[in-house]
């Protein structure tokens, strides 16, 4: 999709990383997400992450407002 930057796998694994890509990537704030599983083939809550990384993002002043 093309305003994603990084393919979902690899946000899970910048987030597994802590990596501060996952909280400055186009990819979460994509349209795209909301047409995922709930969970992925490990049993991940794959929405409940996103919406954690979303949180975090905003916290830190790296993302959108979720209102």
């Amino acid at each position: 999709m093309p305003d994603m930057d990084l393919t979902v796998g690899e946000l899970m694994q910048a987030a597994a990383r802590d990596s501060e890509s996952a909280l400055s990537c186009r990819t979460l704030w994509s349209e795209g997400l909301s047409r995922l599983p709930l969970r992925c083939q490990q049993g991940i809550n794959v929405a409940a992450v996103i919406e954690a990384l979303r949180a975090e993002a905003v916290r830190r002043g790296l993302g959108r407002s979720l209102e």
